[in-house]
């Protein structure tokens, strides 16, 4: 008896260890669907259900009991033991009673619809569910919402985040969460700080986000003039963060950097360490030029304008060393804390009065020209042109604050100038009328004007900071643009506002290609290249027609005229750069996306991706 009692008591353990160790049932997923019509088409609600049941859940209570703790939450049931298709019955009649469409009554502006779908999905010992809604029952828009679920295979019971993490590794995840959304932001900030139209800002966020695994639908990007915010949900967990912009610049050598950082992130597995080393070298980075090279360049890009607008190369020196003064004394202002636009009035107002002084040499047979061109070095071409692409791709707000801004820069060059003009000039009109008489026909070769045309567009490239291997391009670009707009121009004889717009097309067109020869956005190709074709003699005309207005009706058409035809072929040069780099762009969308993806999935090949 002893001996029998002993070996059910061993018997008894070897099967409880059995059941203990036994491997849980795998669910065998299938689906539920319903598609039904509460009321009418013109008064009623259309219903679609997309629920995964658990096709073997009578072999196990830990899936019946997954399966209809899981068909509660979807059909929004309190406490249901039921099956799946009762829970769908009971939901349904829920749903009658609630809405009780009356057939009377007037036709709906908008029928109403409730839909939901659940995705099931299991790893290791894990079942969870991922249910998905939509509805609209009245109002103005309708609600989604997402929420996941995650249940024992073994017990059958729900885990929450607590049970699988423990308070330590949340507090990592978290940190870990915060320090992508930073880098994202930081990303971004230099973007935008360094001139970078919105299009390009989100595109590139968009990338760095896939190499740090924050997943395109699960993020939300919202850039503005100031102000940068991220945010990262997936219904569940919400984590946001700010990040203002503040130093406003023109750095095309960072744009630049900063696109090929996000493709050599995700195509060499970068570490956050290092992605925010490299980020950190681009930002800190020397500035291709020293502060003095700059305003040398800046001087003779006001000099080639000067050349442009037809003055003779003594001009062209008394211009490029007004414009260099200007330039520093706006560089110093800066340094010194005065306000950005207040810079700039003095620094118009400081190479203006230079230009004046300079017209009395009596070493230039053009001796006005000079102040024509002298603070040009101003012209806002990179606000002016992201404010037409901003406005084309739908960013409107951004677009019209890029807007204010480039008028504020433009009326404190204006304001420079009037004040300078006011103190030197008092009474003298000769100088209004020597503008009124300059011609707008150009009377040297076209290889002088593609001389000058290759300066100017050198010496704003100095300015905006491009890398030096890229000048000679942007010398090519600025003759092309320059020569396109007057063969348009005169030879032609379709007027300047259309050969401004062509001379841009073209070097946008060629721009489309030439940004995959030498690795670089088309910005950086074409703002400089465009720059020389302002028409600085018509501005000059309206501001001083519009400063000694005396009311005479043919005083004020002239303003007008000159004033509007100005604005128009500014506009058009915006417009020439900006059209056939959108329409490129939508082409090459589905091209860049598609090797997005590839480089992605070999990531996840490779090991080395993890989605949040």
């Amino acid at each position: 008896m002893k001996y029998i009692k002993t070996a059910i008591l061993i018997a008894g353990m070897a099967a409880a260890t059995a059941a203990c160790t036994r491997k849980p049932v795998a669910p065998q997923f299938g689906m539920l669907s319903i598609d039904t019509l509460i009321g009418t088409p013109a008064n009623g609600c259309k219903i679609e259900y997309r629920f995964a049941t658990i096709a073997n859940a009578e072999k196990s209570p830990a899936l019946r009991s997954i399966e209809a703790a899981n068909a509660g939450y979807f059909f929004e049931l309190e406490e249901f033991g039921g099956t799946a298709r009762q829970a769908a019955d009971s939901a349904l009649r829920q749903i009658v009673a609630e809405l009780a469409f009356p057939q009377s009554a007037p036709q709906m502006t908008e029928p109403y619809e409730i839909s939901a779908e659940a995705e099931a999905a299991v790893t290791d010992s894990l079942v969870t569910y991922i249910i998905s809604r939509w509805s609209y029952t009245g109002g103005a828009h309708g609600m989604y919402a997402t929420e996941c679920h995650t249940y024992s295979l073994a017990g059958g019971y729900e885990l929450s985040t607590a049970d699988l993490f423990s308070e330590r590794q949340l507090l990592g995840m978290e940190a870990l969460l915060r320090r992508k959304l930073d880098l994202l932001l930081r990303t971004g900030q230099l973007l935008v700080e360094s001139a970078a139209d919105t299009n390009r800002v989100v595109r590139n966020l968009n990338r760095v986000a896939a190499y740090l695994g924050l997943p395109e639908e699960k993020l939300h990007i919202d850039v503005s003039y100031t102000m940068l915010v991220v945010n990262v949900s997936d219904g569940l967990h919400s984590f946001s963060k700010f990040q203002k912009c503040e130093k406003h610049g023109i750095n095309m050598t960072a744009i630049s950097e900063i696109s090929k950082l996000s493709w050599r992130a995700i195509e060499n597995d970068y570490s956050l360490d290092q992605y925010e080393e490299e980020l950190e070298r681009i930002k800190n980075k020397k500035r291709n030029y020293v502060p003095y090279v700059v305003a040398i360049g800046a001087g003779f890009a006001c000099g080639g304008f000067c050349k442009l607008f037809g003055g003779d190369w003594m001009a062209f020196l008394f211009t490029s060393i007004c414009a260099f003064a200007g330039f520093r004394v706006r560089a110093r202002c800066m340094e010194f804390g005065i306000n950005h636009y207040m810079s700039i009035a003095i620094a118009a107002l400081i190479s203006t009065c230079l230009a004046y002084v300079s017209s009395f040499a009596g070493l230039s047979e053009t001796p006005y020209h000079p102040l024509l061109a002298c603070a040009l070095f101003i012209v806002p071409g990179v606000p002016l042109i992201n404010f037409v692409d901003d406005m084309i791709d739908n960013y409107i707000q951004v677009g019209i604050v890029r807007a204010v801004n480039t008028v504020l820069m433009v009326c404190a060059m204006a304001f420079g100038i009037v004040i300078a003009m006011r103190l030197l000039t008092v009474e003298d009109v000769v100088i209004d009328k020597k503008f009124s008489e300059l011609s707008m026909v150009p009377h040297d070769s076209y290889l002088v004007y593609a001389i000058a045309a290759a300066i100017a567009a050198m010496g704003f490239s100095m300015i905006f900071n491009i890398q030096r291997r890229l000048l000679w391009v942007v010398a090519v670009g600025g003759i092309i643009a320059v020569c396109t707009r007057n063969f348009v121009n005169f030879e032609l004889g379709y007027g300047p506002v259309i050969g401004s717009f062509m001379g841009s097309m073209v070097v946008s067109l060629i721009a489309v290609k030439a940004v995959h020869w030498f690795h670089v956005p088309n910005h950086v190709l074409t703002i400089p290249s465009v720059i020389p074709m302002i028409p600085g003699v018509l501005m000059y005309r309206a501001l001083f027609g519009l400063i000694n207005m005396h009311g005479v009706v043919g005083e004020v058409t002239a303003v007008v005229s000159n004033g509007i035809t100005a604005s128009l072929i500014i506009l058009c040069i915006a417009l020439g750069v900006a059209v056939p780099n959108i329409f490129a762009r939508r082409y090459i969308a589905k091209d860049r996306q598609r090797f997005l993806q590839e480089e992605l999935q070999k990531r996840r090949e490779r090991g080395k991706f993890i989605e949040w």
